[in-house]
């Protein structure tokens, strides 16, 4: 909630340049904080030609452990501190370092305990507070008069001054602190405490008359930061909240780019039923399921979708007129899997328009139309792209899945092979809609922060077509400093699954950390009337399409009127879809949603060729007084017949 130290430290050198103080001290404490600080100044006073002329380094603080030896280690820094000849010191340190440095000068071997500090200058970092412990009200101060105290932002919050004097332990009975502080404040006791020495403590007491060090009533910066922190999260949980609520009660929450994979499967649909050369007397249909990311889901559509059309009887076709012809899965390959286990019983083919799934001993030889190139091309392309750049020092961002297994075992060998070398590989937590939800949250910010921190500034990633989705979430749940940290020039290069995709609250985030992208691409070509097609769709003449409401609501951030609990802009159904973001939805067809149409037709092929090899063999069968044999589907879909290795329609 504090800017980076680093820019403190350019502050320093300026004001001692600008004083040319150049014969400086430094004091710091014997910890990794003071290594650190050290470890960065130093070569920034050097270069501005700032000598040092001494370090001292302190004991970190203990309550037991070591005090006796601060306390000596103390006087003997004082002392040489105050014999030095360089006049200004550089202190750093924790926030109570003020304290300490009080006490020094009266351990000091010298011959007053209230040395005079000769003049020396004591420049502060802004961690160390100008504070003080109650009993070192009456000490002399003349040690730290004259100090600079470089200080963290703060802004007058209305009404937090009067909230603060309205405050004593009569009114404020459930904060379990404000008894040990105001009688250590105001030096009294109060008077239910067995031993009574001193003054009693009547709770009247005015917080206004106490000095400064001891107590402000203004808000300092690190209480501004703490004001922000609990801003920050209170915002980052209202997201949150409102995010989950949203997937787990409603679940209606769409992509909504994903929106025009349906859209091309529409248009598809109604272009082969408007051909009289394809499938004549034939009229294709489709039906639309969700899998939510769970088997249980996936396994019940594919059930829904074989056997009924809305009535669940397995092993029961009761629909005669509706035959299923083929399935075209979705971009989840465990999703594929899933209900390749199941179309396989009935040898119904599935096209798939994202990545392969993983197979294993359980499920071998289930077949897969793949309508996208292997991935093992794009590997190949990736380490192309890094070598013509010369990014030869990389970090890889990928899910903890089989397939992001498979993604390593293929990239490792082709990568090391040309001399390009890992830095770091994170894994992420796949996406459920419940479990582990929290957990894939809490891990995206450390992940976050360990490819910030790492020198290698380009990251290859890998992951299902939501990942940036997540990767956008990652910046805003991240320990770092600030929520909106910059991501430090990083390269990210996305496999093609990988959209330029968000959800439609995030239309407001800051972009930086996919800024500069290069994503890899499914081919796409313009097919004649589609762009035209979606500018014509919108509510109103679009009744039989049961997302377009959802879809609409969620990408123009409105509520139509006849919803129960209107709040918000009301939708006129005339919002124009040309106006939306590239991220939330795109006017010109897609890599993926190219896939699908193309996946449309080439089951349309393979239907073509099936009736009309019925037809013919019909026809011989009839001329030689033959038994005619009725071959199924999938005996003739092929490759070759499904149109997989000859042109489609605008490819």
């Amino acid at each position: 909630m504090v800017p980076p130290e680093k820019q403190q430290y350019t502050g320093i050198c300026s004001l001692l340049l600008y004083f040319r103080w150049t014969w400086i001290g430094i004091l710091t404490f014997n910890d990794e904080n003071g290594h650190r600080f050290l470890e960065a100044v130093s070569p920034i006073f050097s270069k501005s030609g700032i000598c040092i002329a001494f370090i001292e380094r302190s004991h970190t603080f203990s309550v037991v452990d070591k005090i006796s030896e601060m306390f000596e280690q103390g006087g003997e820094i004082h002392d040489r501190i105050m014999d030095s000849k360089a006049n200004v010191v550089v202190a750093y340190g924790p926030s109570y370092s003020v304290v300490f440095l009080r006490w020094f000068s009266y351990l000091s071997g010298q011959e007053k305990m209230t040395n005079k500090p000769g003049g020396k200058v004591w420049i502060m970092t802004a961690q160390m507070e100008l504070t003080s412990m109650v009993y070192q009200r009456t000490w002399d101060t003349e040690t730290i008069h004259g100090s600079l105290f470089f200080s963290v932002h703060s802004t007058a919050v209305p009404g937090f001054q009067q909230f603060i004097a309205n405050r004593n332990p009569s009114n404020t009975r459930r904060d379990g602190f404000i008894r040990d502080f105001w009688q250590q404040a105001f030096a009294c006791v109060f008077p239910d405490i067995n031993e009574m020495d001193g003054e009693i403590c009547t709770g009247k007491e005015k917080l206004e008359i106490l000095p400064e060090p001891l107590f402000g009533m203004h808000m300092t910066g690190h209480s501004y930061s703490v004001y922000n922190a609990a801003y920050a999260l209170s915002s980052l949980l209202c997201e949150i909240t409102s995010f989950v609520l949203k997937l787990n009660n409603e679940r209606n929450i769409l992509i909504c780019k994903n929106y025009q994979h349906i859209l091309a499967l529409v248009f598809a649909v109604k272009d082969i039923n408007e051909n009289p050369h394809l499938l004549p007397n034939v009229t294709l249909g489709f039906q639309i399921f969700d899998s939510y990311f769970t088997a249980r889901n996936t396994y019940h559509a594919i059930m829904l979708l074989i056997y009924t059309l809305g009535r669940f009887l397995p092993n029961y076709k009761c629909d005669p007129q509706n035959t299923l012809i083929g399935v075209i899965g979705g971009l989840d390959p465990l999703a594929s899997l899933h209900v390749a286990t199941v179309l396989d019983i009935y040898k119904i083919p599935q096209l798939i328009y994202g990545p392969a799934p993983v197979m294993n001993d359980k499920t071998p030889g289930l077949p897969f139309y793949q309508m996208v190139p292997p991935e093992k091309q794009q590997y190949t392309g990736i380490c192309s792209l890094l070598l013509y750049f010369r990014w030869t020092w990389i970090g890889i961002l990928t899910f903890n899945d089989e397939n992001g297994d498979r993604f390593l075992e293929a990239v490792f060998p082709i990568f090391s092979k040309s001399g390009i070398c890992i830095a770091f590989i994170e894994r992420c937590h796949t996406f459920s809609v419940v479990d582990k939800f929290d957990e894939m949250f809490e891990q995206g910010g450390k992940i976050h922060d360990t490819v910030m921190d790492s020198k290698a500034n380009v990251v290859v990633a890998y992951g299902p077509s939501y990942s940036v989705v997540f990767l956008r979430w990652f910046s805003y749940v991240s320990g770092r400093e600030k929520m909106t940290n910059k991501p430090g020039g990083k390269v990210w290069i996305m496999t093609a699954q990988m959209e330029l995709t968000s959800m439609a609250y995030q239309m407001i985030w800051d972009a930086e950390i996919i800024h500069g992208s290069l994503f890899f691409s499914v081919h796409s070509n313009a097919v004649p009337g589609f762009q035209q097609f979606i500018a014509n769709r919108n509510p109103s003449n679009s009744r039989e399409d049961g997302f377009i409401r959802d879809f609409w609501q969620q990408a123009f951030a409105c509520v139509f009127p006849d919803i129960n609990e209107v709040d918000g802009e009301i939708c006129t159904g005339k919002e124009k879809l040309e106006i939306l973001p590239e991220p939330l939805f795109r006017m010109h067809m897609t890599g993926h949603s190219y896939s699908v149409y193309n996946a449309v037709y080439a089951l349309s092929y393979a239907l073509h060729v099936w009736f009309s090899f019925r037809l013919r063999h019909k026809m011989m069968a009839n001329r030689r007084g033959l038994k005619f044999q009725k071959e199924q589907l999938w005996q003739v879909m092929t490759p070759q017949s499904c149109g997989c290795n000859k042109r489609l329609p605008h490819s």
